[in-house]
């Protein structure tokens, strides 16, 4: 998966999503953003984006400036939103008919995805917990399930679990057949490309009155979170009733201050005991892994890790949890107690920066940089450790 480049299986459902549309706002908001998104059809113990490794140059990519990255939310026509009854997490049928009244903030999310889907949601989150208790009374979210292949009550339950939003949301599904209706009715792609799932990250508001007000793209960006969801917040609270409307102030997006050439210091996670600073060291190899604790077989994929690290020969290994996306910072303590004594340090990424600067583009993802500050492989699905080895002994021999 890349975040900051197009690919070319994402002109399909972005085009036909803003040629049904048919509003130039659309076009000209999103232009310069990526909406990839990309996950594996097969068992949820292999979900991972597209495999994705190879030998980086030296040199860092610029980061798109604030206009560039958050979404504003682009107005519709106002049209009564296509009602739908489909299958939440709970097995009970659930109509979008049943909240008129409220506003609906409905996201489209694959069931199995590491990638962007968690970015959704946690938007939707921040942004319901922004207005407070008493406006969110007043709020519904509803996810509907964008993987054609993981269609069970089971795979929408274990995302909501995995993301502590089992209470917190309806996320719905059906057989495929029934899904696709739903996806054409709300010009959302979604289809098998290269042996991964694509689908179109959308995100609609719909009125109280169940007319369709805004169409938001989910920015790709870790960093992204706080400010997109305060932006969501707002927008929603113009829809509430009129006598508890919080106010809503916009914060600006905070993109990477450094990277990989800069030394960087990262709070280490509680659990790992550690009371020193983690240190990405630009004069010196590290291998910087990025994971959340709701990432597929985590634990054992961090035992192998383990294993590897403590083997001599190899650069530096710091794992480092992408804090943004956590469902709490409790699951990921929990995750790492329960190891056995680590070879290696594991910080938090508190705002993102981080991730985004060392260009994450999927959980799990592996960043070797060599000793002159530069990344010189990245790679996105996980490996062998043997395989691992490997790379990392090529792409250093390579870039020395």
């Amino acid at each position: 998966m890349k975040k900051q480049l197009w690919r070319s299986e994402w002109v399909i459902p972005i085009v036909v999503l803003l040629v049904v549309i048919g509003i130039l706002s659309v076009v000209e908001a999103n232009a310069g953003i990526n909406f990839k998104h990309t996950t594996d059809p097969g068992h949820a113990t292999s979900n991972q984006g597209v495999p994705s490794s190879g030998v980086a140059g030296n040199s860092t990519q610029s980061h798109r400036t604030k206009n560039d990255v958050i979404t504003t939310g682009d107005p519709l026509h106002g049209k009564p939103a296509p009602n739908f009854t489909l299958t939440d997490q709970f097995g009970k049928k659930i109509s979008l008919k049943q909240f008129r009244g409220k506003t609906v903030v409905l996201a489209f999310v694959d069931s199995r995805c590491t990638t962007i889907c968690p970015l959704t949601t946690e938007d939707m989150l921040k942004a319901v917990q922004l207005l407070g208790p008493k406006a969110a009374q007043h709020v519904q979210l509803l996810g509907i399930n964008a993987n054609p292949v993981a269609t069970s009550v089971a795979a929408v339950k274990q995302y909501s679990v995995e993301h502590n939003m089992l209470h917190s949301w309806h996320f719905l599904t059906a057989p495929k057949t029934e899904l696709q209706t739903v996806w054409k009715n709300y010009h959302i792609y979604s289809g098998i490309v290269n042996g991964q799932i694509d689908h179109t990250p959308a995100l609609y508001i719909i009125g109280p009155n169940g007319k369709e007000k805004l169409l938001y793209m989910t920015p790709s960006q870790y960093a992204s979170v706080n400010a997109e969801s305060h932006v969501m917040a707002k927008h929603i609270a113009q829809y509430l009733p009129t006598s508890i409307r919080p106010h809503i102030s916009l914060v600006p997006y905070q993109g990477p201050k450094k990277g990989p050439q800069n030394q960087i210091k990262l709070q280490p996670l509680s659990a790992t005991g550690l009371t020193h600073p983690v240190i990405l060291d630009p004069s010196k190899p590290q291998l910087i892994v990025f994971f959340a604790s709701f990432v597929p077989n985590i634990r054992q994929k961090l035992l192998e890790l383990n294993q590897f690290a403590s083997q001599p020969g190899h650069p530096q290994v710091i794992a480092i949890d992408v804090g943004t996306i956590e469902p709490g910072m409790g699951d990921v303590n929990k995750l790492i107690s329960g190891l056995p004594k680590l070879h290696f340090p594991v910080a938090v990424d508190k705002t993102g920066q981080v991730a985004d600067a060392f260009h994450a583009q999927d959980l799990t993802w592996f960043s070797l940089t060599n000793g002159s500050g530069h990344i010189v492989w990245h790679h996105d699905a996980w490996l062998k450790m043997t395989s691992l080895g490997q790379d990392i002994r090529k792409a250093l021999n390579k870039s020395s």
